[in-house]
């Protein structure tokens, strides 16, 4: 397990790396995994790079693979890896990239005594990988505290500053990838992410029912799935 004390510091330190590499780009791949997180993600990316002047193009993709990384090679073209690559972080090496994913990262490479010394690990981590930002290093959840669209925004933000737009749609990524089924609201650094894009007027928070098919549906059907709060001989979902 990446889990850890989370700290701010290590992760603001990741996202300003990773500013600084992108900053340094005149031209850009986007490659977003092909899911609501990832196509949000692709999204923030994607405008990101157009606010800094940066020639940018995007592919979505179901998974990486060692003929996905040999074609995305082949293009010579530094690539912003969105909702997906923390897997494969050895394969990119030989790559210019920078890499926004919530996913965790697979251990082998980080050896265990630094996998608990925050700062040890922080350094290591950025020598090897200085594009990526991974906020499950930094001991914040990828399963309920971030979704990739999010760490999208935070370097967004980073470079940008706050941006209510860009916000929402990592909120959009969050939902979409189920962030908030557990407690029934975000937590975490989604919540930040989420005060954002009401600060700036473009999302408004309400107190009302979790349930699918509101629009779509006759009311008995409607209420039949609703899962917050489960309605006794009623709720089938």
């Amino acid at each position: 397990m990446w889990r850890r004390r989370s700290s701010e510091r290590a992760l603001s330190e990741a996202l300003r790396r990773a500013a600084e590499l992108l900053s340094s780009w005149d031209r850009a791949l986007v490659v977003g995994h092909r899911d609501a997180d990832g196509v949000t993600a692709t999204a923030i990316a994607l405008h990101t790079l157009e606010a800094m002047g940066i020639e940018a193009g995007y592919e979505i993709v179901q998974e990486l693979s060692s003929q996905v990384l040999a074609s995305l090679a082949s293009r010579s073209v530094p690539i912003w890896f969105v909702d997906i690559g923390a897997g494969w972080l050895p394969q990119l090496r030989g790559l210019r990239f920078v890499l926004t994913d919530h996913h965790p990262p697979r251990e082998a490479e980080i050896p265990e005594h630094v996998r608990r010394d925050i700062g040890e690990f922080a350094e290591l981590t950025s020598d090897l990988y200085g594009g990526a930002v991974i906020p499950e290093w930094y001991g914040y959840s990828g399963s309920f505290e971030i979704s990739g669209a999010g760490v999208t925004y935070l370097l967004s933000r980073e470079i940008l500053g706050r941006d209510g737009y860009l916000a929402s749609l990592a909120v959009v990524g969050a939902l979409g990838d189920l962030q908030d089924e557990a407690t029934g609201r975000l937590e975490g650094l989604n919540r930040r992410i989420l005060s954002d894009a009401v600060a700036e007027g473009n999302m408004e928070v309400e107190l009302d029912l979790r349930s699918f098919g509101r629009s779509s549906r006759p009311a008995i059907q409607y209420l039949r799935f609703v899962s917050d709060p489960v309605i006794p001989g009623v709720t089938q979902c």
